[in-house]
């Protein structure tokens, strides 16, 4: 049965967030929140950015709106129209994203029409990103929302400009804000020994980029859950394939993800041959770090189809996984919880924050060790668990070197835990003692669904 429904929420993730990760890091940015201002603030924590390599940093420019009670009522269009001739008067971007938050969603500001009139009045690419946190209990639709605005504002031509054959050999590899630039080098590397030529789309990119995505002969994802919306426009409309296999994280994720695309270009023998000397050397490099991690448990959160690769690899390590809370679940993670549906050793929930529940659940199972986004991670650090983020942006985590990483950044923080067992006796999480008696998933409301 799958229960949504809770007596009692605490926290939840708004679209808008997983939409400005994407909108910050283009090129010449202007972001719009049409929004009341309270929504801009989430702009606050990314004051900065880096762009093309950390020695160019850029700040981050962003109008806000600040829609007031009287706009709810008679509109907020004006104000929107305002703001783009401003941002173009003001700061002569290549691009100006305006958010379309919950507000003018419900009071049904024509964002489309607003940016029709302006056009002639601005060099800019404008694209509305239509991003109203209430309309999907599944902030991961924010990916869709994204590509949707690409779609409208770049997307001009219905024909490829290079012919699209496999002698072509260029391959779009669709990279999502949680990997790295080590992680992409990493997969990069591994793409280019097929003796492919690989474009990274869409993160810190240039608009004239995105046009050019549809001269690849082949679309390959990362994770599953930002690229499907795109792919299947592209595939439509252009005729590229794609190919959608989980997230390249750990051997077995890493492997299988590079065959796939190996067989598409016949080059399964290739393929074969660097897994097999991947691996070797991998497991070479491992020995001395699953003596130090062997019989040690762990607790994951994050994004399904990463967090259950990264499951897999904790165990190749000899760490027992007690438990995952992934953010949502969708079809492209069937394969890896097939083999966990008889686990009844291991705690399997899906929720989109409620720290409450999560609290329970460690205080109960105790790990030894937390993965985790980076936002998730005090909390269980207060409980006195090493933490360890899922993933950071200075790091590597795909591929076969990410598994390596993993290993050697766990044995390393599972040395010493000193610092955690003071943070457990000098402070204290926002709950009572009689939560943690109560069952922890005791405020879902039975037999109601989605």
């Amino acid at each position: 049965m799958n229960l949504a429904c809770r007596r009692f929420h605490q926290t939840q993730l708004c679209q808008s967030s997983l939409c400005l990760s994407w909108a910050d890091s283009i090129s010449d940015p202007v972001i719009i929140m049409h929004s009341p201002v309270g929504c801009g603030g989430m702009n606050m924590f990314k004051r900065e950015y880096f762009f093309d390599g950390p020695d160019k940093l850029r700040y981050v420019r962003t109008i806000n709106t600040n829609l007031s009670e009287t706009d709810v009522i008679s509109g907020g269009e004006d104000k929107l129209r305002e703001a783009i001739l401003y941002a173009e008067e003001k700061f002569h971007p290549e691009n100006i994203f305006v958010m379309m938050t919950c507000v003018p969603t419900l009071t049904g500001d024509d964002a489309d029409a607003v940016i029709d009139s302006a056009k002639n009045e601005v060099k800019a690419n404008i694209m509305p990103v239509y991003c109203a946190g209430f309309k999907s209990k599944i902030p991961a639709s924010a990916y869709d929302a994204l590509y949707h605005g690409i779609i409208k504002t770049y997307f001009k031509e219905k024909e490829p400009k290079n012919k699209l054959t496999k002698k072509n050999k260029r391959v779009n590899l669709f990279s999502p804000s949680s990997a790295s630039e080590a992680d992409k080098n990493e997969l990069r590397r591994l793409l280019e020994m097929l003796g492919l030529k690989v474009k990274i789309l869409p993160y810190y990119t240039r608009a004239e980029e995105l046009q050019e995505m549809t001269n690849a002969v082949l679309n390959v994802s990362i994770c599953a859950t930002h690229d499907e919306y795109l792919f299947s426009y592209l595939k439509e409309i252009y005729g590229i394939p794609y190919i959608i296999k989980n997230v390249p994280v750990g051997i077995k994720n890493t492997s299988s993800w590079l065959m796939e695309v190996a067989k598409y270009f016949h080059k399964e023998e290739e393929a074969r041959k660097i897994i097999e000397e991947e691996t070797d050397k991998l497991k070479r490099a491992l020995a001395p770090y699953q003596k130090i991690l062997s019989g040690k448990t762990a607790f994951i959160h994050g994004g399904e189809p990463r967090s259950l690769a990264t499951a897999d690899t904790l165990e190749m390590l000899g760490v027992e996984v007690l438990g995952i809370e992934a953010r949502h679940h969708d079809r492209f993670s069937n394969e890896l919880l097939e083999k966990r549906k008889n686990n009844e050793k291991m705690t399997y929930s899906v929720a989109i924050g409620q720290p409450f529940e999560k609290a329970n659940l460690l205080e109960r199972m105790k790990p030894d060790i937390y993965i985790g986004h980076n936002g998730q991670c005090v909390q269980p650090a207060k409980q006195g668990i090493p933490v360890q983020p899922l993933f950071y942006s200075p790091n590597n985590y795909m591929g076969f070197t990410g598994v390596f990483e993993r290993a050697r950044g766990l044995a390393r923080m599972t040395r010493n835990t000193q610092f955690y067992k003071n943070l457990r006796e000098n402070l204290r999480l926002p709950y009572q003692e009689s939560w943690y008696k109560k069952e922890p998933f005791s405020y879902i409301k039975s037999g109601e669904t989605i």
